[in-house]
């Protein structure tokens, strides 16, 4: 029992939130927005399989409707371990692009996920973000926060990378390489810059 006890009390602290201070610093966005639908609250609860208990707590809220009331019981709840998931409920499933952005501009950069749909395949994103990334990726530098750091991510060959070295454009070419994969999507992708420290480019997806 002594044993069982201990591992609840672990369990507990490792579900403590990770970044309460996005409460504190958007609490006064968030009661700017307007109030949940009955459907949407009904949404967030059937899809962040919220406990009996967690669905008490927040029925109890004065006003259970009001978006602060539940990020505030996000921020304090497990399911803050998951940011990613909560976002793409909240701007796909609710369709709530203003709570979505105020989710995003005080997250940790690269937590939050891209905006447009992960499964899109690399050459079917929005034309204009490709091709920004592909301006500013094909640049190279130092710090191999470039084409070149994607390319080794994805396995290229050492004679593929010195080819592309040679092209105007070579992260146009890494898209064009990567695509036969079916893996090559837009969440992948994302995935990839932020483990390479890229987060400001991940946020253009």
């Amino acid at each position: 029992m002594a044993q069982s006890t201990t591992i609840m009390a672990q369990s507990t602290t490792m579900a403590q939130p990770q970044d309460p201070v996005l409460c504190e610093d958007a609490e006064d966005q968030f009661k700017n927005l307007g109030d949940l639908t009955e459907q949407e609250f009904r949404i967030l609860k059937d899809k962040l399989k919220l406990t009996e208990e967690e669905q008490s707590e927040i029925e109890a809220e004065e006003n259970k409707l009001s978006v602060w009331a539940f990020i505030k019981f996000w921020c304090q709840s497990v399911h803050r371990q998951w940011p990613r998931k909560f976002v793409r409920i909240i701007e796909k499933q609710l369709g709530r692009k203003d709570i979505g952005d105020v989710l995003r501009e005080h997250l940790k950069p690269g937590t939050a996920g891209p905006r447009a749909d992960e499964n899109i395949k690399i050459m079917e994103m929005d034309y204009q973000v490709r091709s920004e990334l592909i301006t500013a990726l094909s640049i190279t530098r130092d710090d191999n926060k470039d084409w070149r750091g994607i390319a080794h991510k994805l396995k290229f060959r050492t004679t593929k990378i010195m080819y592309l070295e040679q092209q105007k454009q070579p992260m146009a070419e890494v898209f064009k390489t990567w695509d036969i994969d079916e893996r090559a999507t837009v969440g992948k992708l994302y995935d990839i810059l932020v483990n390479l420290g890229m987060t400001s480019y991940a946020s253009w997806l």
